[in-house]
């Protein structure tokens, strides 16, 4: 290789590293019955170009809130965002206006959201549907170049007949092709950053590699980092280059994916490891539990969040809030004793 090629190689190397999006201590709250309470609290990682980001965590861990406040989704007016900083492409989309924010959703930042079937318009064909996209951030297109590109579009992300399919409701397809028709609809304006919530719910396990390979595809071809929420594990082992992961709306753990599954230093990731089914799990047993559920947010533990469900909390884990700390360079956690734990099987742990 010339010096000229070397040159130009580095200058990309340096340019693919420059995060694509970066988000610094997000904190959201919701107004209650028992007052404004705290959803998310110091939410932060960075996403390049290319990259899939891994969230997971069980059931009302945040994972969803961050995302949806990532694009100001929050139900209004009890969802609020108190803090933080959302920089895409160097630039705090917190801080544009309402009218360019708009642009940046389903423009440059796509999202798949969790229930196809609640997240389409139910009175709507797809084919209207997909052409509103394009109204709305493309207004310029022609009626025919915008039912070439929606035709196009189907086509892309596997959707059988798509000449018929935009002339039907959601209800008249299954639960695949509705999320297909969902993903279609994300990559409308061909986004820099992709949201997949639970992109997969609900599907089949065929259905569910056929989606995943869906959008390992269209990444490759687009270049587009993917924040990919789940609570399956699996997933982000196939998926994801780096996880976070999250309890009571805070990340307890982050870190490369190969990093955190050889190597887990958070109780809770380690029992979600635990609780994991493996090909030498005995057909028809019963998979182990983690033992109490994520707390509400009226009723947060004191101290680290995990500690009245963690194996190993001690009276200081009670009375301190653990900070992040370094584990290498690249992995994080938030656990005081982290350093004099050892993974264990979630069956060995009694509470």
């Amino acid at each position: 290789m010339s010096s000229a090629e070397q040159n130009k190689s580095t200058h990309i190397q340096a340019v693919a590293a420059e995060p694509l999006l970066t988000v610094k201590d997000l904190a959201v709250s919701f107004e209650t019955d028992f007052g404004r309470l705290r959803a998310v609290d110091s939410f932060s990682f960075e996403l390049s170009a290319g990259e899939t980001l891994g969230i997971v965590g069980e059931s009302g861990c945040g994972k969803s809130v961050s995302c949806m406040a990532l694009l100001d989704l929050l139900p209004k007016p009890a969802g609020q965002i108190d803090a933080g900083k959302v920089v895409l492409q160097g630039t705090d989309i917190r801080t544009i206006s309402r009218e360019e924010l708009y642009k940046v959703r389903g423009g440059e930042v796509g999202f798949i959201f969790q229930d196809p079937m609640t997240a389409l318009n139910p009175v709507k064909t797809i084919g209207k549907q997909l052409a509103e996209m394009y109204e709305l951030h493309k207004p310029g297109y022609s009626s025919e170049r915008v039912t070439s590109e929606c035709l196009e579009l189907l086509a892309r992300v596997g959707v059988p007949s798509p000449a018929a399919r935009l002339h039907v409701y959601p209800h008249q397809l299954s639960g695949g092709l509705r999320q297909r028709v969902m993903i279609a609809m994300a990559l409308t304006c061909k986004p820099k950053v992709l949201i997949a919530d639970e992109p997969t719910t609900a599907l089949d396990a065929t259905i569910q590699a056929q989606i995943l390979l869906l959008l390992q595809d269209l990444q490759k071809e687009t270049n587009m980092g993917i924040v990919m929420v789940t609570h399956d594990l699996a997933v982000v082992a196939q998926q994801c280059d780096s996880v976070l992961v999250m309890y009571a709306g805070r990340v307890v753990e982050e870190g490369p994916v190969e990093e955190i599954f050889a190597n887990p230093k958070h109780p809770y990731t380690q029992m979600l490891m635990a609780s994991m089914p493996t090909l030498d799990t005995p057909t028809k047993s019963e998979l182990p539990t983690i033992p109490g559920r994520v707390p509400s947010l009226y009723a947060m533990p004191s101290g680290c969040r995990f500690n009245n469900r963690c194996p190993y909390a001690q009276m200081n884990c009670v009375s301190l809030s653990p900070e992040f700390e370094k584990v290498n360079a690249d992995h994080r956690v938030r656990c005081l004793h982290h350093a004099e734990l050892k993974p264990r099987n979630i069956e060995e742990v009694k509470i």
